[in-house]
């Protein structure tokens, strides 16, 4: 698993369900990865457009409830497989 994956299953069971962008530059700094400001900028330009371009349209019950089962199963799925490194996850 690389390193993204792990801190993203350690903050998912942590209860840490945003600010995930500090735990993304902790992981890139961990594997030695620098930010370019330049490339940054580009990319906070297309999810500006892309954000403001979305239309939002409301949410019936029965999304909501596919929602929050999706939610539950991820949740249950990277508790299972975070057992198999137990020391890391749960000590």
């Amino acid at each position: 698993m690389s390193t993204w994956g792990k801190v993203s299953r350690y903050a998912q069971l942590k209860g840490m369900h945003a600010g995930e962008g500090s735990l993304m530059g902790l992981a890139a700094a961990k594997v030695g990865w620098v930010i370019n400001s330049e490339a940054w900028e580009k990319i906070s330009r297309v999810t500006q457009h892309w954000d403001a371009s979305r239309s939002k349209s409301k949410a019936t019950s029965w999304d909501k409830l596919q929602k929050r089962m999706g939610y539950h199963y991820r949740l249950n799925k990277n508790r299972i497989m975070a057992l198999g490194d137990f020391e890391f996850y749960y000590r």
